[in-house]
């Protein structure tokens, strides 16, 4: 079995740049452990059956890529257009991980990819409030 390790929470965690640089982090795992996930499922003898996961995969992959890339931009940062973006990789991460919670049983490493999307969909939701200000 599989066995993924990723802390639920920043160092310190209360601080915008503590859940800034936690959100990156997570953001970039996600879409490592999606693209990974995606390879998996192409590799396997049963793609027809996670044509779905790895759609979901794909997207989430993108999407996280952009959001970690986009913050990254500290100076000038537009907090509406940064908010809204870590709302859609959340939801991405969300579409991600439950598509690959079905799978689980057909790819195992679908249970890695749901949890990095787990952790990625928590650390943008928490970062997105803290945006709009």
């Amino acid at each position: 079995m599989l066995n993924f390790e990723f802390p639920l929470r920043a160092a310190n965690g209360d601080s915008m740049l503590d859940r800034l640089a936690f959100c990156i982090a997570a953001s970039t795992v996600c879409a490592q452990t999606c693209v990974s996930c995606t390879d998996a499922a192409l590799a396997g003898p049963d793609f027809a059956a996670l044509r779905s996961c790895t759609k979901a995969a794909q997207d989430c992959a993108d999407i996280s890529a952009l959001t970690a890339k986009l913050l990254l931009r500290a100076t000038g940062l537009d907090h509406e257009v940064m908010r809204r973006q870590v709302q859609a990789c959340a939801a991405a991460c969300r579409a991600c991980r439950l598509e690959c919670e079905q799978h689980v049983t057909v790819l195992e490493f679908c249970s890695v990819c749901a949890t990095a999307c787990r952790v990625c969909e928590q650390s943008c939701a928490e970062l997105a409030p803290a945006l709009a200000a």
